[in-house]
């Protein structure tokens, strides 16, 4: 029997089947029904199977959108990892910057020490010339007054001689 060509599979396959339900005087062989029955269940079986790829491919989709997922954390982690030691870099340079200020300011406290050092030495030397200038004007005092002393005694004496006089 020749089917038309617009007619879809389904269609042929009910056609076929009605032909067989129709067909008169022919009777199945108990060997024909138990491969009938055999290849029923293993079109059962490899429909459960291919079910089972099917929701197998499912699930490694969903791992795989899962793995895509626990990489695009990973890598967003990573970028905030990068920021952090990006922080750390700023701050270490900032660090590096207060020490250096730091030792700036120490030297300038070495530079004022030593110059209050020099002031106070320049403070001695300028009263050990005042000590210095004291003990003149005390030796020209105790000179004026041998000087004045003698002066006396060179008056006491000429008013004795003229007193003799």
């Amino acid at each position: 029997m020749s089917l038309p060509l617009n007619v879809t599979s389904d269609r042929r396959d009910a056609i076929n089947e009605l032909g067989l339900k129709q067909h008169v005087g022919v009777v199945k062989h108990s060997v024909f029904q138990r491969h009938d029955d055999k290849l029923q269940t293993l079109l059962a079986i490899i429909r459960m199977v291919l079910a089972d790829i099917r929701m197998v491919l499912a699930i490694i989709r969903m791992v795989l959108a899962n793995i895509r997922m626990v990489l695009a954390i990973i890598r967003m982690v990573l970028a905030d990892i990068r920021m952090v030691l990006a922080n750390i870099r700023m701050v270490l340079a900032n660090i590096r910057m207060v020490l250096a200020i730091i030792r700036m300011v120490l030297a300038d406290i070495r530079m004022v020490l030593a110059i209050i050092r020099m002031v106070l030495a320049n403070i001695r030397m300028v009263l050990a010339i005042i000590r210095m200038v004291l003990a003149i004007i005390r030796m020209v005092l105790a000179i004026i007054r041998m000087v004045l002393a003698d002066i006396r005694m060179v008056y006491l004496v000429l008013q004795q001689q003229l007193d003799y006089t």
